[in-house]
């Protein structure tokens, strides 16, 4: 089964117009518990993910409302250096996308194919065909 990781994941997108930084590259920072990552979703727009440890019924409450994920975030990145704070803010609550995080096993061949027999070869590929969570690298 699912097991939590102990952290919430907020996404955010907002419009680049006024953030240089956010318009054609990606970028990393963290406080040593929030972690912010941010690259070019279109031509107008970034987004960001934000991260930090939060208990699981917690961050199930807040998952639930756009606005409480968008008051969180703000909360996390008010101390943050510029422009941090403001592409926070920039992000809409109807922009705003967050979860608990959670990792499973890995499945085996024979669960990811069961009916292709164990002489198949199945090749999975990209970041959705893993169960590596995005804190283990």
């Amino acid at each position: 089964g699912l097991r939590y990781l102990g952290y919430m994941v907020v996404l955010g997108i907002f419009p680049n117009g006024e953030f240089p930084l956010c318009r054609s590259r990606a970028f990393q920072t963290s406080d040593g518990e929030t972690r912010l990552f941010g690259m070019p979703f279109s031509d107008e727009k970034s987004m960001w993910q934000l991260s930090w440890p939060m208990p699981e019924q917690q961050a199930l409450q807040t998952a639930a409302s756009p606005e409480l994920l968008r008051q969180e975030a703000l909360r996390r990145c008010r101390e943050l250096h510029d422009p941090i704070p403001a592409i926070i803010a920039a992000a809409p609550p109807h922009l705003l996308s967050g979860y608990p995080a959670y990792d499973r096993p890995a499945m085996s061949p024979e669960e990811l194919c069961p009916e292709a027999g164990l002489e198949s070869v199945v090749t999975l590929a990209g970041d959705a065909a893993h169960c590596m969570s995005p804190f283990k690298g």
